[in-house]
């Protein structure tokens, strides 16, 4: 769990997590360089299952994610948001989940500061056959819901510095030929506010100019479409709200349908995600 000013929620993203682990497991947390009292609430967690990790410098999220990984010593990592809540059956579920797969994820149900709201992601698994498709459409998964096993994520490179480090790693990780699969049962509370990073009115510039996540997708669209990613820029708008779809991205929508061979719950999944960006 990486934190950085997040006095706010920290508490009740710590106390949950501890409360899903076993008695063997650990919480790693490294702050940050928070300027809040961010530290200070971590520290009220009288639990030596929790090992705080106290950063001299703010390396932002990849970095801190990258020096967390290094800390790990266990086969199995998970990844947590320090202002999401853990549901009591994530590890112990998700555990169990594990065969066959490389890296997991679940659906998540949102949630803001006031109150609860429908889930996040549609209630639907996806395949570990159909994710690199889903992928291709938008980042079909929520971090912070992810179980995989550690060595495969450190194979992979772990996490780079762009705009969007989970969605670039995911791409990576389908490159290398790993296994990812998405759940249908909810583990976390996702939580929506202002101060995320997707909120920020520069997103989406900072989005349009990060040469590795595009190399990363285009990689990606190439081996599963067997086409350059021509859309993608118009697909990026497309992820912010900007304006009504292409004929790049309904060629784009064509090619995934024509590459797809998803059926029942699997193909209205894939197509309720396609008519979101009007394809």
């Amino acid at each position: 769990m990486p934190t950085y000013n997040a006095e706010r929620t920290v508490a009740v993203a710590v106390s949950s997590t501890l409360k899903a682990l076993t008695a063997v497991d650990r919480l790693y947390v490294r702050d940050d360089a928070s300027t809040d009292g961010t530290v200070a609430i971590i520290k009220q967690h009288a639990d030596p299952r929790l090992v705080l990790i106290e950063g001299e410098e703010n390396l932002g999220v990849a970095g801190g994610l990258n020096r967390l990984l290094e800390q790990v010593r266990t086969p199995l990592v998970a990844r947590m948001d320090a202002d999401d809540v853990c549901l009591p059956w994530r590890f112990h579920w998700c555990k169990k989940q594990m065969s066959g797969v490389d890296v997991l994820f679940t659906s998540s149900a949102a949630m803001t500061d006031d109150r609860a709201l429908t889930t996040r992601n549609i209630p639907f698994p996806i395949s570990t056959e159909l994710f690199a498709m889903h992928l291709l459409i938008a980042n079909p998964v929520t971090h912070s819901t992810m179980l995989g096993w550690t060595d495969i994520i450190r194979q992979t490179g772990a996490y780079r510095v762009t705009v969007a480090e989970d969605y670039d790693l995911w791409l990576r990780l389908i490159l290398s030929g790993r296994r990812l699969r998405r759940l249908a049962l909810p583990t976390l509370r996702y939580r929506y506010h202002p101060g995320q990073l997707t909120a920020g009115a520069t997103w989406l510039e900072r989005l349009l100019q990060d040469r590795p996540l595009a190399e990363s997708y285009d990689a990606v669209a190439h081996k599963t479409l067997g086409s350059q990613a021509f859309w993608l820029r118009d697909l990026m708008c497309a992820w912010s709200g900007d304006g009504p779809p292409s004929d790049s991205l309904r060629h784009f929508g064509q090619l995934v349908r024509a590459a797809s061979v998803a059926r029942g719950p699997n193909k209205l999944l894939l197509e309720r995600r396609l008519r979101k960006f009007g394809l």
